[in-house]
């Protein structure tokens, strides 16, 4: 779902030098995210792959594959992740990378052009900010 947070942020600009937050929620089979920048997301998962469509028209398909997931964008941008515990490494085609560690209920992550994010889970909801 962080992959899925992320193509929000590539898509706005938001690890580019401006903010974005979020706020996500599940319920039932969806899961609902809404971005401080207006935008939101719909995500549902369908046997090994998962579907999010966010309204300004952009949309991800996920599948993991053993140790790695792979997501597709509709920008044509992919990328491929993989945890190795206590961190998980993923990298873009269009040269982005980042690093996540899990501590507690937060994860940090350090992208390569120096960019940050921290989330948080409290309950059923996560909350996300971008820097």
């Amino acid at each position: 779902m962080k992959r899925l947070l992320l193509l929000a942020a590539l898509a706005t600009g938001a690890i580019f030098g401006q903010s974005l937050s979020a706020t996500q929620q599940k319920i039932g089979a969806f899961t609902y995210t809404n971005y401080s920048n207006g935008v939101s997301a719909t995500t549902q998962t369908l046997g090994a792959f998962t579907y999010t469509n966010f309204s300004n028209g952009l949309a991800a398909t996920t599948q993991s594959i053993g140790p790695f997931t792979y997501t597709n964008y509709s920008t044509g941008v992919t990328s491929t992740s993989q945890t190795l515990t206590p961190f998980t490494y993923t990298n873009y085609s269009n040269g982005l990378s980042s690093t996540t560690q899990r501590i507690g209920s937060f994860d940090y992550t350090n992208y390569n052009n120096g960019s940050t994010r921290t989330s948080q889970t409290l309950g059923g909801y996560t909350y996300t900010n971008w820097r």
